[in-house]
Parts: C-alpha cells; structure tokens; sequence
C-alpha cells in the first residue's frame, strides 16, 4: 500500500496483521533495503490471484531519487516471477502523483477501469500494472 499520509496507528496495526497473516501462507515476499543499519526502504509483493502480485513499495523521503525504490522494484519483479506471478498490480491513491510517475517511469500503464474508492481509507484508488 502506498501512503501519501501520515498513516495512524489504527492503519499500522492492520497492515501488520495482514502482512503477518500473508507471509504465514507463504504468498508474501518482503524485501528490505538498509544503508548504515537503518531501514530506507521496503517493497512487499503478494500473490492474491492466479498471476498477479499485489505491491507495495516504501522509501523514506531523504533517500529517494537515489535508486533505491528501483532496485527494490527491480527485484521484486524477479521475485515475482519465481512465484510466478507474471503481473504487477500497485494500487495508489488518487493523490500520490509522485509514486504514479514513479510507476510509470517504470513501465506500469494506469488502468482506469479498475479504479475505485476506497471506504476505508476514504480516497479514489487507482490501479497500475506491468510484466513482471
């Protein structure tokens, strides 16, 4: 999930329980990228349906544009297809202009007839997708 909000503790607590029950059914690949013992990225990949991998793709604001976000991205992909899942599906917000163009700079095309709102979170929800 990406957030181009503050996310609260309520919206912690849930992706925590959702992760924890993901990678239990072992369709759940994390990936991490730390520099200096700190963690400046995360990129989350699910398999939710038959070929499609669910991301979710996290860069803390003083190291992007450095490349991190696309290496995380570009092992992702390879991560995928070892699960085979041979497509990529991030949903954004509406909102989140920076990751859509970070998305399509790297080949995910906007598909509008799968956009939604969200109730939960209360925004339009746009979806992304590529080969992995």
């Amino acid at each position: 999930m990406w957030f181009d909000h503050e996310p609260n503790l309520d919206e912690f607590k849930r992706l925590f329980k959702e992760k924890i029950d993901e990678a239990l059914s072992e369709k759940s690949i994390d990936i991490v990228a730390s520099e200096g013992g700190r963690i400046i990225g995360e990129c989350e990949v699910v398999r939710k349906f038959d070929e499609i991998g669910f991301l979710g793709l996290v860069v803390s604001k003083d190291s992007r544009c450095h490349g991190v976000g696309s290496a995380l991205l570009s092992h992702a992909a390879k991560r995928c297809r070892y699960i085979n899942a041979s497509v990529i599906r991030a949903e954004v917000s509406l909102g989140n202009k920076e990751a859509v163009r970070f998305l399509q700079d790297r080949g995910f095309v906007l598909d509008i007839s799968k956009e939604r709102h969200d109730e939960r979170l209360k925004r339009r929800i746009i979806v992304l997708e590529r080969h992995a």
